[in-house]
This record gives structure tokens, C-alpha cells and sequence, in this order.
């Protein structure tokens, strides 16, 4: 990934500051970017993040990515999937998520399975390309109001003066905390912060030992119930450089009672025990529910999860910030064109709210569901789910309808049209 080293001197203006290189505020950036803004991208760490975080990009991200030309080569890099199928214990399907019956409605037919250390680093190489580099080691210290916008303070003692702030730093934004914008649940509507808790899922990228097991493909994602819990099983190409390309790399997330935040090869092998025979782990390779209330304070912006957090079930977050930093780009760029004496200018940036919070809740909902479905555990439990499931895979339309949902088509009228 190209970076700048702290070292390097920001500069002390710009239209747009982004801060937080993550998916969100390199979509951002790019879209900005690609728009003719000036952008200046920051990040707190000296290097982005490895390890295991999201690992699937969705048919409608795909397609809003290849507005910016980035598209082409995230498929190149990943594994596309044309469907995700759920087996009970004894290996029997029992429902099929199929992204391939979705031909007739977008470019994309697949689940594409992709690491997030590779989103960042072909997103980091596009904005590059366009002249952008991201300035690594920046942490904000201050945000305080002058004349031309706002300006941010950070720990190197540089300040940068923008119009425009973009808060994509993550669900403890501090870029949210400074601006004083509120987290609310998007149930209760009452305020809530991002906290640190235990979570529900266990989530490794792990190195299975050759040759897989029969139940185990390498060309498309599996889930599988059993009377122990829930387990997902996502083929990675290897991002790790002190790995053989033709190792078996895996993402697995399953539910667990207060699961380790670093799971060993130990803890995952029970797991893989318990929930899929025959797979061997060689090494492991080093969710509250939230919605802002208000997406647009002055000129402070959020994106991806300073915006929203919640489960991974369902492979939602990284899509869902990734189309927050495109649009909002847009939506950015529009406002920054129009003539500031011309009533309702900042309507741009309210239509973008109210359509990003509106995708927010439904693909929260989405994310709450599956990890509803994950959670049953015990033999009746578990038999009644798998007698449920077998019956809606009988139900013509089922496959496609869930992968309609977990594909992110189903609210791509939620865009706004910017």
C-alpha cells in the first residue's frame, strides 16, 4: 500500500479532509478524487491493519466501485462466488444463497470473497493513481471553528483548514467525539457509545492443513449449523507474504460463547471439531448496534463505522461503508459546485443522510437476523431451525430472494441519486 511516512508535511489547506484509511475514507477520497476535489487523507497508525476483519464485497458495492474504476481489479484479486450454501451436521443443504440467479439484475453475479487488507491496498493503489497518497502517523488532537470552515489539530503539531471533514476513523471516531454528534441505537433512539464488549463471534483468518476435507471447497464461502453453533468458512487468496501462494487460507467466523478477540490455533480447532469434521488449522494468521442520528454537523461528515457498527454476520460493514465513501463523494462534490447564495444548497447533504441512514438501518436489521440465526445452539433448537430452513429452500425464489437482500441490491434505491 503507498503511503506517507508522518514525517512528510501536510498541507495547511485543502477542500476536504479525510480522516481514517480505511474502506470508507478511501472510497471516499477516490470518489472525491475522481470528482476533480482537492483531498487530503489522513490515518492515526503508521501502517493499515492486518489480519482477520471483513471478507466479502457485495454485488451492489462492486457496482458503485466500478463507477470509479475499481471494480476490475478487486475481482481480479479475490474469489467470486456464485452462491454461499448452508449445510446442517450431517453435511446435508439446507439453503442456498444464490448470487449467480441475480445475472438479470446486475453486472455482478457473486459474492466476491477478498480480504480487507486487499480492498484497502487496490483502493490505496487507484487513489494513487489519481495523484493521492495517504498521510500515515496523523492523529487528531483538536477540531475548532475559523473562518474558511474548520481546523484540525494533530499529535505532530501540524493543523489542517478544510470545508469539508470526513470522520471515517472508525465506530470511537474522534473525528465523532469533537464534533459532539451523538450514537444513537437505532431501536430505542437512545444514546449510546461504542463500547469495547465481548463479542458473540468468533472471527480467525486460519491456514488448513492439505488435503481439505470434501465438505470444504475452494471456490465458494459454506456455512454449516450443527447442535454446537453456527460456522463459515470463506476461502482467502493469501495476502500473507511469509505464506506459500498455494496454502489453504480461510476466514472462519462462528458463534461462540465469549470467544477469545485473538483466537489461537487451539480455540479454533475445537470449533472446527465440534462443527466441521476432517479440517485440520495449521496456524492462525495475526458488535453493538449503533446508527448516528445526524450524518451532516456543518461540514463534519461520517462514514462506514464511525456512521454505524454492527455484527459481521451477514458480511455487511465494509460494503457499507465502501458505498458511504462513493456517494458521499458525490454528494461532497455536488455541494462544493453549487452557488452558496442559491436556497437549499445543503439539501445535497440532507438527502444523503436520510438515504444512508435509511440503508444503514436495513442492513443493521440484516446483520441482526443472521446473527439471530447463528446464535441457536442445541439438538431441538437446532433440529427446528434446520426443519424451518429445509422448507423455505423448497419455496421457489428463496435463494435468489436472500441473496437479493445480502447483495445490497435491495436497497439501491437508497443511493439518493447523486
Amino acid at each position: 500500500m503507498t503511503t506517507r511516512r508522518s514525517q512528510e508535511q501536510l498541507p495547511r489547506d485543502t477542500d476536504v479532509l479525510v480522516v481514517g484509511a480505511g474502506p470508507a475514507g478511501l472510497a471516499t477520497a477516490i470518489s472525491l478524487a475522481t470528482h476533480g476535489v482537492r483531498v487530503v487523507i489522513v490515518d492515526a497508525l503508521a501502517e493499515g491493519l492486518k489480519g482477520a476483519r471483513a471478507a466479502i464485497v457485495h454485488a451492489h458495492t462492486l457496482e458503485e466501485l466500478d463507477s470509479l474504476h475499481c471494480a476490475a481489479p478487486l475481482v481480479a484479486a479475490g474469489i467470486p462466488s456464485s452462491n454461499i450454501v448452508m449445510y446442517d451436521e450431517r453435511g446435508r443443504p439446507l439453503v442456498t444463497v444464490a448470487f449467480n440467479e441475480l445475472k438479470d439484475d446486475t453486472r455482478f453475479p457473486i459474492g466476491l470473497l477478498i480480504s480487507q487488507t486487499d480492498v484497502e491496498r487496490i483502493l490505496a493503489d487507484r487513489l494513487a493513481a489519481l495523484g493521492v497518497r495517504v498521510f500515515r502517523s496523523k492523529r487528531v488532537t483538536q477540531m475548532r471553528d475559523v473562518l474558511r470552515g474548520l481546523c484540525i489539530s494533530f499529535e505532530t503539531g501540524e493543523q489542517v483548514t478544510a470545508a469539508y471533514i470526513v470522520a471515517a476513523d472508525g465506530s470511537r471516531s474522534t473525528i465523532r467525539e469533537l464534533s459532539g454528534i451523538r450514537f444513537l441505537d437505532p431501536h430505542t433512539q437512545i444514546e449510546s457509545v461504542a463500547q469495547p464488549t465481548a463479542p458473540s463471534l468468533a472471527l480467525a483468518d486460519v491456514v488448513l492443513a492439505s488435503p481439505l476435507p470434501a465438505s470444504v471447497p475452494r471456490d465458494r464461502a459454506i456455512g454449516r449449523f450443527s447442535p454446537h453453533g453456527f460456522i463459515m468458512l470463506i476461502p482467502l487468496r493469501n495476502h500473507f507474504a511469509s505464506a506459500p501462494e498455494d496454502e489453504n487460507l480461510f476466514r472462519i467466523v462462528a458463534n461462540a460463547r465469549a470467544p477469545p478477540r485473538e483466537p489461537d490455533v487451539k480455540y479454533m480447532q475445537a470449533l472446527l471439531d465440534e462443527r466441521v469434521k476432517g479440517a485440520r488449522a495449521l496456524r492462525v494468521l495475526g458488535g453493538s448496534q449503533h446508527l448516528a442520528l445526524k450524518r451532516g454537523d456543518g461540514w463534519v461528515l461520517l462514514a462506514g463505522d464511525s456512521a454505524h457498527a454492527h455484527s459481521p454476520a451477514g458480511g455487511q460493514g465494509m460494503n457499507l461503508g465502501l458505498c458511504d465513501g462513493v456517494l458521499l463523494g458525490k454528494a461532497i462534490a455536488t455541494h462544493l459546485n453549487s452557488d452558496p447564495e442559491q436556497a437549499g444548497g445543503d439539501a445535497v447533504f440532507e438527502r444523503w443522510a436520510a438515504n444512508r441512514r435509511a440503508v444503514a438501518a436495513m442492513v443493521i436489521n440484516v446483520a441482526e437476523r443472521a446473527t439471530d440465526l447463528a446464535k441457536v445452539s442445541g439438538s431441538w433448537s437446532a433440529a427446528v431451525r434446520g426443519m424451518v430452513l429445509k422448507m423455505a429452500e423448497k419455496v421457489p425464489g428463496v435463494g435468489r430472494a436472500i441473496a437479493w437482500r445480502i447483495s445490497g441490491l435491495a436497497w439501491k434505491m437508497g443511493d439518493g441519486g447523486f
